[in-house]
Formats: C-alpha cells, structure tokens, sequence
C-alpha cells in the first residue's frame, strides 16, 4: 500500500508538473502572439503616420503654389493699375472721359461725335495732354524692365 501511494503521489506530482509546463507554454504562446498584435499594430501606425506626412507636404506644397500664382497676379495687376495711372494716351479717350465727367448722361456715341466736329485748335490742348500721358506711360514701362547688368 506504501508503494501504491508512492506511486500515486509521484503520478499526481507528474499530471501536476505536466499541467505546469502547458500553462508555461500557452502562457508564452500568448504573450508572443501579443507581441505579434503590438508589431503589426506599430507598423500600421507608422505607415499611416507616413501616409499623413505625405498628405500634408503636398498639401503645403499647393498652398505654396496657389501662393506664389496669387502674388505673380497681384504683381501683374499692380503693373496694369501703375500703367493706367498715367492716364489716356489717345486724345479722342481723353475727350470722352473728361465729357463724362461734366454730368451729361451722353452715350459714346453722341460724345464721339462731338469729337469729331471739333476744330484741330479745339482739338489741340487734348492731343497735347495724350503726348505727355503717352510720355509717362512709357516711363512707367520703362521702370519696371530689368536694367541690364
């Protein structure tokens, strides 16, 4: 009977072992297939993050973009606007623009006519007055070229 429960104390101590190591064994397979959840999880993280920077450097390179059309077109319109600043360059567009401002509600067409039964003395002081607009025109152009190095 002592060997029996010898015997049955050493198979309990050996099931009692076995059961040991298999939780030791589920216990790290857990834990790795954990580790496997954590990398991929890292790496997805990263690819998105990625994917962001990615997004918002082209984004900012459009805004760059978009930037630098909008400042060539106010360039530009800041050119036409210093052109126009000097004022009609054709006599007849003086004629009509300081007839426009006398009040009359006159349509082009009546003003041109009043235009063309001036006499060339009438006529004189606007061809005068379109010269030296022509002449600063020509300033203005010449100031914004480049000067030559």
């Amino acid at each position: 009977t002592k060997k029996v429960a010898k015997k049955a104390a050493a198979l309990k101590a050996k099931k009692q072992a076995a059961k040991v190591r298999a939780a030791k064994k589920a216990a790290a397979l857990k834990a790795k297939k954990q580790a496997a959840k954590a990398r991929v999880a890292k790496a997805a993280a990263a690819l998105k993050a990625k994917k962001q920077a990615a997004k918002a450097r082209v984004a900012k390179a459009a805004a760059a973009l978009k930037a630098k059309a909008a400042a060539k077109r106010a360039a530009i319109r800041q050119k036409k606007d210093a052109i126009k600043s000097s004022g009609p360059v054709s006599p007849l567009t003086l004629f009509v623009q300081k007839n426009a401002t006398k009040g009359q509600k006159a349509t082009l067409a009546v003003t041109v006519k009043q235009w063309k039964v001036l006499s060339d003395a009438q006529k004189a002081p606007f061809v005068a007055e379109a010269k030296k607009n022509l002449a600063k025109r020509h300033e203005i152009r010449q100031s914004f070229k480049a000067k030559p190095n």
